[in-house]
């Protein structure tokens, strides 16, 4: 039950945070604005369809690109947006930072570095990949 205490003590120190409370205010800013809100959506929509279609595989097409491209630039010009985009930024960094301080700390994720005993020796057939093992067939007609 301590590490639940402590975890809402970490979300009540990031909630008091300067990143916290800068977002908070950039947020409010854009909130006060319609058109502020309609260009952040059309952004938020826009880049999450040509991220979804490369994730896909799917290659944007150029008037895709085009229209995006003039969105951003549409963005850079309009201040709140701006800010708030930075400041969430700046916010989802820190909360990335303590995750990945978090899985180093409890070694999450220290398997995938891990050297097998005979690591820099050339493996057996039993050791392969079975992507790289050769069935008893296949050895026969070499």
């Amino acid at each position: 039950m301590a590490v639940y205490n402590k975890a809402y003590e970490l979300a009540r120190m990031i909630s008091e945070s300067d990143e916290y409370k800068a977002y908070c205010e950039a947020r409010a800013e854009v909130e006060k604005d319609s058109g502020a809100v309609w260009v952040l959506k059309d952004f938020r929509r826009r880049q999450m369809q040509i991220e979804m279609a490369q994730v896909a595989g799917q290659k944007t097409s150029d008037d895709e690109m085009k229209k995006y491209q003039q969105l951003v630039a549409t963005v850079s010009l309009h201040g709140p947006v701006t800010r708030f985009l930075a400041a969430e930024m700046r916010l989802l960094q820190m909360m990335a930072d303590v995750q990945r301080i978090l899985g180093d700390n409890i070694k999450l994720w220290d398997y995938l570095e891990l050297e097998t005993p005979r690591a820099k020796e050339k493996p057996s057939a039993e050791e392969k990949p079975p992507t790289e093992q050769k069935s008893a067939a296949e050895e026969k007609q070499q």
